[in-house]
């Protein structure tokens, strides 16, 4: 689904990801890339150890699909801090592939504040581009850019007459755009709760994801 934002055009994707074809970058939020060994490792909840791989695959697939030049992980791209020394080999050559089609810009979560000399690519705190300021966490208040972020996981529940449309979803208004988690074992926050919506104005524009389309309804909607 194509959207106008900050004066630009920018194309919202099914899989959660946003591709600006101006600049040919690609941004995505919250992979959380071992999340499986972490819940292993520390509370003894076995998961499928899979999850680091299958989101990297659809990062691969996205780049099959635009024409990547830059790619932006919006934070928490790892689970924590030991998590690329999890890093399954198939992963890691998967990440170099990454690598070679493309830069890699990975923008310091929550998760994981700290870069690793060991992976691929460029680690920053917050990254201003000409027309968009990316962080992990929105920053309350007016935005002099468009603010690009992710940290929220927004989940949203769309109920009509045809039944019941719910997911991860992107919000926007004027002066932000949040992204769902990209990550294959990430949960979400639904957009009602006060921490998402005291973010956006009310005339904001909730995108919720569905298999082959994008449902776009007003966040005074829902």
């Amino acid at each position: 689904m194509e959207i106008a934002f900050a004066g630009e055009k920018l194309i919202l994707d099914c899989s959660g990801a946003v591709y600006w074809p101006a600049q040919k970058s690609l941004f995505i939020a919250d992979l959380h890339l071992e999340k499986g060994s972490s819940f292993a490792c520390r509370r003894n909840i076995l998961l499928p150890p899979y999850d680091s791989l299958a989101s990297l695959l659809r990062v691969q697939k996205l780049l099959q699909k635009y024409d990547v030049g830059i790619f932006y992980s919006l934070g928490d791209s790892f689970h924590d801090l030991e998590a690329d020394k999890r890093l399954s080999n198939q992963a890691k050559d998967l990440l170099q592939s990454i690598h070679c089609a493309c830069k890699i810009y990975w923008i310091h979560g929550n998760h994981d504040p700290k870069p690793s000399a060991d992976l691929p690519g460029f680690f920053v705190e917050e990254q201003e581009l000409e027309f968009f300021f990316l962080r992990h966490i929105a920053i309350a208040g007016h935005c002099e850019k468009g603010e690009i972020s992710g940290h929220y996981h927004p989940k949203a529940l769309l109920q009509s007459r045809g039944g019941k449309v719910g997911g991860k979803c992107f919000v926007k208004d004027q002066g932000r755009l949040l992204l769902p988690a990209f990550g294959t074992f990430t949960g979400g926050l639904s957009i009602k709760d006060p921490v998402i919506s005291s973010l956006f104005k009310a005339d904001a524009v909730v995108y919720i994801l569905g298999h082959s389309k994008i449902h776009a309804v007003s966040l005074a909607k829902l």
